[in-house]
């Protein structure tokens, strides 16, 4: 019998396991010629972000504490994610003023 983790791993990046509102959102806005390479972009830019942020907190939570090393990987993320939404709406604006 398998690992529970094993049957788990990887969820929190696979797009079928969002709610539907962002799923629908990838459908309705992207090309269908398209959408294979932006789900493939949301895998790779979500598993290049854990795989680089994951052995720094390691190092950080090695050197200052566990404790220390969550709340800076939070911190960080969320940075990254607000980031990402600014330049998302950023780049749908410019979208939006092409087509007039």
């Amino acid at each position: 019998m398998a690992a529970p983790s094993s049957d788990t791993g990887g969820d929190g990046h696979d797009p079928y396991s969002l709610p539907d509102c962002p799923r629908d959102f990838i459908n309705r806005e992207t090309p269908g010629d398209g959408r294979g390479g932006t789900l493939s972009a949301l895998y790779l830019l979500g598993y290049l972000a854990a795989g680089i942020l994951a052995p720094i907190l390691g190092r950080v939570a090695t050197v200052h504490g566990l404790g220390f090393a969550v709340y800076l990987g939070a911190g960080v993320i969320a940075a990254l994610s607000f980031a990402t939404l600014t330049l998302a709406l950023g780049l749908r604006r410019i979208a939006k003023d092409e087509r007039r």
